[in-house]
């Protein structure tokens, strides 16, 4: 991959998880505690296993995986159904591990997106991993906003 190319799909991933945070927290401000914890029926997440999920999947794909920092990562406390969280905390969780993936992708030298990282799958180059991350991401602000609608059944306006 060329440094230019790489540099614009940087430019682009960041410009993408910036966008994935933005419409997640838009939600998680229309919301109140009990809807930000309520599930639909027992097998679906709710906002606040949603708010929970992205902290360690971000932790563990941007903080561990590329950047090499330490992290550690309770992947079953994000889904456990007893999650409670109030609004303000899961802003507060999303906001902070979004601005530290954000800066892992600052920092990220367009050369390495060609090294490999380990995917559930198996391994992938950087540059995959990154887009696989931001479709995973763009899955689960889906989710949530259905759950908003589902709750509140009223038109909403998400930053695009």
């Amino acid at each position: 991959m060329s440094e230019e190319l790489g540099r614009l799909f940087l430019e682009a991933a960041k410009a993408e998880l910036r966008r994935r945070h933005q419409r997640f927290r838009a939600l998680l401000t229309m919301v109140n505690e009990e809807e930000l914890n309520w599930r639909p029926v027992d097998v679906c997440n709710s906002l606040a296993n949603l708010a929970a999920h992205f902290t360690g999947n971000l932790g563990e794909r941007y903080l561990k995986t590329i950047d090499g920092q330490p992290f550690q990562r309770n992947r079953d406390a994000e889904f456990d159904p007893a999650l409670r969280l109030t609004p303000q905390e899961a802003l507060e969780m999303i906001d902070r591990q979004f601005a530290a993936a954000l800066d892992v992708l600052e920092r990220l030298p367009p050369e390495r997106l060609t090294e490999r990282a380990p995917l559930p799958t198996g391994e992938a180059p950087l540059v995959d991993f990154i887009l696989q991350t931001l479709v995973h991401y763009g899955e689960h602000v889906g989710q949530a906003i259905y759950l908003v609608k589902l709750q509140q059944q009223k038109p909403m306006t998400l930053p695009t």
